[in-house]
């Protein structure tokens, strides 16, 4: 009787592990896959935000990845730099030059160097010139280290008798800098190969 009550217990115990075994099992897995679930449904969510207006309306908005945004960032921070040293007259000439210092770097100094040794300002006054650009394309690559890219963009001088224009191509790098009131986009350009792709001159008639 002794035996057959230890063989009993021996077997309600193997059961009782059996049966602990697969419960906890199950309660694994049940939580393994509501975390997964749960994590899937906050990505989701976070992937839309609740944005309210000056007037109180709420109204709902997709997120994006950061770097998917900086490119633009990007490509307007090159953009507003041809701006400001491609384009201009006698009255905004060193303002839009002080600008644009301030958005690139060593390279500000050589083509600094090259108006200065034309006198532009000199020139604008004395033949009465004035400059305009147009960009034609520009791309940024992200996937290069430091940031790469390229614009092409025509810059036309006018004049009274007439008016000249060069097509520009620009390889450019970027960096990262600290975001100010005269660097919006926290970047700088580091290096800016321009090279003339064309040129071609009009003349008035008289």
């Amino acid at each position: 009787m002794e035996l057959n009550s230890i063989t009993k217990l021996n077997d309600l115990f193997k059961n009782t592990s059996r049966a602990l075994i697969i419960i906890v099992a199950i309660i694994s897995l049940t939580s393994t896959l509501g975390y997964i679930y749960l994590f899937k449904e906050m990505s989701e969510l976070q992937k839309n935000v609740l944005v309210l207006d000056k007037t109180g309306g709420a109204f709902t908005a997709t997120a994006v990845d950061a770097s998917y945004m900086r490119v633009y960032e990007y490509e307007n921070h090159v953009k507003t730099f041809v701006n400001l040293w491609y384009a201009f007259d006698e009255y905004n000439y060193e303002s839009n030059i002080a600008s644009a210092l301030e958005l690139i770097g060593e390279p500000g100094k050589e083509l600094l160097a090259q108006y200065k040794d034309v006198n532009m300002l000199n020139l604008l006054r004395q033949k009465n010139i004035h400059y305009n650009v147009q960009i034609k394309d520009i791309s940024v690559n992200m996937n290069t280290i430091p940031t790469s890219g390229k614009i092409i963009l025509t810059q036309t001088g006018v004049r009274p008798r007439g008016q000249s224009s060069r097509e520009i191509l620009v390889e450019f790098t970027l960096s990262d800098v600290s975001r100010s009131r005269e660097n919006i986009h926290g970047c700088k350009i580091d290096s800016w190969i321009a090279t003339t792709i064309s040129q071609t001159q009009q003349t008035a008639e008289n």
